[in-house]
């Protein structure tokens, strides 16, 4: 049986449909996408996004999504993919249309990285995927660990759960320790 919120008027699965983003307002949590089967716009909600691991999103990028009839109208049920076209700007979900990295140059950078400490396991105490950090309070104490989007994106981890055990491997920072690895324990 399907998930009922894929699930069209006719009771048949709703096709994954191409979408622009018309206009999306972060403080509001809700944007409006044109999709590509001619059936109208559709409303896209924050929480569709967070499912994906979604930051960052503008006008212009365009979904690979899947659109079901709601009472209140057209509504984004799942976020695919999302393509940016703003090439420079990073899109916040981890693995989304973006070029393969060679292992052997991701190797090498990785071994030419700022020095990096011990491995670390603790616990998340928050993670904003909308802001784009968060901080790990380490299990021996101490100070919390800073945690940024590019490095779980580097993980191919779309975001952290709150009280998600990790482990992390960190290096001194301005402002103390900064996770430079992170894997889910």
């Amino acid at each position: 049986m399907s998930d009922p919120t894929t699930m069209g008027s006719d009771g048949l699965e709703n096709p994954a449909v191409v979408a622009t983003v018309k206009w999306y307002s972060v403080n509001k949590g809700v944007g409006l996408v044109a999709t590509d089967d001619g059936r109208g716009d559709a409303v896209l909600r924050k929480s569709t996004l967070l499912q994906v691991g979604a930051s960052r999103i503008a006008p212009g990028d365009a979904l690979k999504c899947r659109v079901t009839d709601a009472a209140t109208g057209r509504q984004v049920a799942e976020v695919i993919s999302i393509r940016s076209t703003d090439e420079s700007r990073p899109l916040g979900i981890a693995g989304a249309d973006r070029p393969r990295r060679d292992r052997a140059v991701r190797q090498a950078r990785e071994a030419h990285s700022p020095v990096a400490g011990p491995v670390t396991t603790g616990t998340v105490k928050f993670y904003d995927p909308w802001r784009g950090f968060g901080f790990v309070a380490p299990d021996g104490g101490g100070r919390d660990i800073y945690v940024d989007y590019r490095t779980l994106q580097a993980a191919r981890l779309p975001a952290l759960e709150d009280r998600q055990r990790v482990q992390v491997v960190t290096r001194n920072g301005a402002k103390g320790p900064v996770a430079v690895k992170v894997t889910i324990a």
